[in-house]
């Protein structure tokens, strides 16, 4: 797990940090092996990647790690401190939600921001709830809905539903 999160934090050489990133996502689909990840610093080393718009092509895998990393014991704080604390990590998730990513860093920002009323401001000021397609309007609408406490979290965006159906 160590060797990953070294290759993560490779500065020269992209072909290592998506190595690490494929191989710390593929690692942390298992549950048992997030708190390990957490322990070995792949919440901190993965957020700094996805703050610094430095995910080497892989930017949904490294959302999604970083994702179930949130949910882990310890996880959420890795990641605040990674990507350089809450208002900067907010700012990150919230710049990744227009990608192709953008449903995991929707996932990771609530995680980020559930506990706390000041960063749920700073993700609306951050842009998290402006304009977008309409079905970037509908997945944020869920969201919305699941921190007020109206939908559970398998209610929260058309994508999940999808995917339980499945």
């Amino acid at each position: 797990m160590e060797g990953l999160v070294t290759l993560v934090e490779e500065k020269a050489h992209a072909r290592a940090v998506r190595v690490g990133i494929r191989g710390l996502f593929a690692l942390c689909l298992a549950k048992e092996n997030r708190p390990r990840a957490v322990a070995a610093g792949a919440a901190s080393a993965l957020a700094r990647r996805v703050a610094e718009g430095g995910a080497a092509g892989e930017p949904e895998r490294a959302l999604a790690a970083v994702e179930r990393l949130c949910r882990a014991e310890g996880g959420r704080d890795a990641v605040v401190a990674g990507a350089g604390g809450g208002p900067a990590a907010v700012a990150a998730l919230v710049r990744a939600m227009s990608g192709c990513a953008a449903e995991h860093a929707a996932g990771a920002l609530v995680a980020v921001v559930g506990g706390s009323e000041a960063l749920q401001v700073e993700a609306v000021r951050a842009g998290a709830m402006r304009r977008r397609r309409k079905e970037e309007r509908e997945r944020a609408d869920g969201w919305v809905r699941f921190l007020q406490g109206q939908r559970s979290l398998f209610m929260c965006c058309g994508v999940l539903e999808t995917k339980i159906k499945d």
